[in-house]
Formats: structure tokens, C-alpha cells, sequence
């Protein structure tokens, strides 16, 4: 993905872009009309923009760091870490969603 004319060189540059905040909350919004299990992930299954900005944190967090200390590093995490299976589930998606774009 390029930002600023340039391709983004690490994953905490690409998450931190505005324009990977723009897919994901496009994407996100499309699983909120379908009314997705996905969207669980998110407390009360509600992605609003706190809930986005945490979850872009985490899933920078993850990058480098195993789930099992993330929570420590970052304690509203363990909300998106609660059920592993859902938000690898969610994140494929997101990634499946991303390629069509």
C-alpha cells in the first residue's frame, strides 16, 4: 500500500496509515450491515472509533509481541484476544477484504 507516493516499508507503518484505517473501518461497516458474529471480537460486537483505534493498536502489538503478553503491554487489548479463533476469523477476513479493494 503506498502512502505519501511511497510503498509502506513495515507492518506498524501500514497499520498506522490512514488509509488502512479507511479499508478497515469500510470494511468493518460492511460486517456491521450483515450483522456478523465476526464483529464480536469488538466489545458488545460494536466497532466504534475508540474500539477502532484499539484494535489497530493490537493487532500492531501482535506484529511483534505473542498474544499471551500483549494484554500486558496493553490492557484493552484482551478484549480482541478473548476468543483467538474469532479474531484470526476477522482478521482474514479483513485480509480477504483488502485484496478486493
Amino acid at each position: 500500500m503506498n502512502v505519501r507516493d511511497r510503498m509502506c516499508e513495515t507492518p506498524e507503518e501500514l497499520m498506522g496509515s490512514g488509509k488502512f484505517r479507511t479499508i478497515l473501518v469500510k470494511c468493518l461497516s460492511q460486517l456491521s450491515v450483515r450483522n456478523s458474529p465476526l464483529l464480536q471480537v469488538f466489545e458488545g460486537g460494536k466497532a466504534d472509533e475508540e474500539a477502532i483505534d484499539d484494535f489497530i493498536k493490537t493487532l500492531s502489538l501482535l506484529v511483534k509481541n505473542e498474544s499471551q503478553i500483549v494484554p500486558h503491554i496493553f490492557s484493552r487489548s484482551s478484549v480482541f484476544l478473548r476468543e483467538k479463533y474469532l479474531l484470526n476469523n476477522l482478521v482474514e477476513y479483513i485480509y480477504d477484504y483488502w485484496r478486493h479493494f
